[in-house]
């Protein structure tokens, strides 16, 4: 999925080392080696932390991190800039051996299979799926055979199938992840002491129990949702489409992000699957039809929720090569009836979100259906921006293709230039 430019390091720290000369205690001239970064006592590490060169990891990661391209991360203050820099800079620094996929902002003709350094270091380069340029009407075409096949009359044989009954022992699990969110979890709620669990079960099941299974709506939840208050969140609410796994990957190993999973509703209910009956005992445990066991009138108020917390910048993982692997239908990146079309983007508080971040990922090998600017991503970017967000949208950032490698650490995409910190190339 996610592809690292590389740029030579000696061009690019060649102004950063500077000779100059110290005297020592014992008044003996020396050349040294001026350090890398100065040291900054607000984020200076106790010695032992420290490199053999004295350079200050802490430090260095920013830094290193502020002077890479198309790294939205949540550090790197974000102006725009780092965009305009690559444009200006990515004649004199050509695509590296090892990058199989273009940045943003290349050539769209880049191919690998027409350049020579990627042929040398990849033996079966040609056999890869490289980035060029899917045909955008077959893409688009293959995407409008996804919303036909949701508003025609063949949908009820697989929207309204028959799947399995409502998860067995709902009301112990639904018991246990609330006192244990409570718990472990309840700084995220305005008021965790007052946040009954029998009281949050009983209202729950009501709103669906004793009805038809395609018969609730948003208004049978409503009062589940107006038993608590959850904080605001200042650059951690992180939305996705069709990135669960690397999505929940990303926010598990930073912790810096809350995705729908992460609020009381998605951790009280996620994986888990209902449906009422109009029978006794109010709850079908034996069947429920696909698309109405998908609960959507719930997980709609729940991320329209999630939404309405959001401050500061807001960050949306996409995928951006959405097929499914067995019959090869190509699914849009935004789709216009899921979460983030409906309940999120129209919840969002425009006047606390200062940026609206949209995050492209690929997965290995496969051509990109969908990029920046294009078909489904730039009708998000223009919802966004016609609700009066700045919107901003990095295609293939590099820590994706980091946590796709951390399951293919030996594939051809992984093979990263990696320079020891303490072996920096000097002039």
């Amino acid at each position: 999925m996610i592809f690292m430019h590389s740029m030579p390091l000696d061009a690019r720290h060649t102004s950063l080392h500077s000779k100059r000369k110290v005297r020592s205690q014992s008044g003996q001239v020396q050349n040294a080696t001026a350090p890398l970064f100065p040291q900054e006592p607000s984020t200076e590490w106790p010695s032992a932390q420290t490199s053999k060169r004295r350079l200050i990891p802490l430090s260095f990661a920013n830094r290193a991190y502020q002077n890479t391209f198309n790294q939205p991360l949540f550090y790197s203050r974000q102006n725009n800039w780092l965009a305009k820099r690559y444009n200006n800079l990515w004649g004199r620094y050509p695509i590296g051996s090892i990058s199989t996929y273009h940045p943003p902002l290349l050539p769209q003709g880049y191919n690998i299979v027409q350049n020579p350094g990627s042929r040398n270091r990849l033996a079966k380069a040609t056999k890869l799926r490289n980035n060029a340029d899917e045909d955008t009407k077959f893409v688009e075409g293959r995407i409008q055979e996804y919303y036909d096949q949701r508003i025609n009359r063949n949908r009820n044989k697989w929207m309204f199938k028959p799947i399995g009954g409502t998860t067995l022992h709902l009301k112990e699990i639904f018991l246990g992840r609330c006192w244990d969110f409570i718990e472990n979890r309840g700084k995220d709620l305005e008021n965790p002491s007052k946040v009954d669990c029998n009281e949050l079960w009983e209202t729950f099941s009501k709103s669906f129990a004793f009805k038809g299974p395609c018969d609730v709506t948003s208004k049978d939840y409503a009062l589940f949702f107006d038993l608590y208050d959850e904080k605001p969140l200042n650059d951690k609410v992180m939305f996705w489409s069709g990135t669960r796994e690397l999505t929940h990957a990303y926010t598990r190993l930073y912790d810096k992000f809350t995705t729908l999973e992460d609020t009381l509703a998605g951790y009280l209910l996620n994986g888990l699957r209902w449906c009422g009956s109009k029978e006794d005992p109010g709850i079908d445990y034996k069947e429920c039809p696909y698309e109405c066991s998908k609960q959507k009138a719930f997980w709609g108020l729940a991320a329209a929720k999630l939404a309405r917390r959001a401050r500061g910048i807001v960050h949306v993982m996409l995928n951006g090569t959405r097929q499914h692997l067995v019959d090869r239908q190509i699914f849009p990146s935004f789709m216009d009836d899921s979460y983030l079309a409906e309940n999120q983007l129209s919840s969002l508080p425009v006047r606390d979100v200062k940026e609206f971040r949209i995050l492209v990922g690929h997965t290995l090998h496969h051509k990109s259906l969908e990029r920046c600017d294009s078909l489904t991503i730039l009708e998000l970017q223009n919802r966004a921006k016609a609700r009066g967000l700045k919107t901003t949208c990095f295609d293939n950032p590099y820590f994706i293709r980091h946590l796709l490698c951390l399951d293919n650490p030996g594939d051809p995409l992984c093979l990263f230039k990696v320079y020891d910190q303490d072996v920096l190339p000097e002039k």
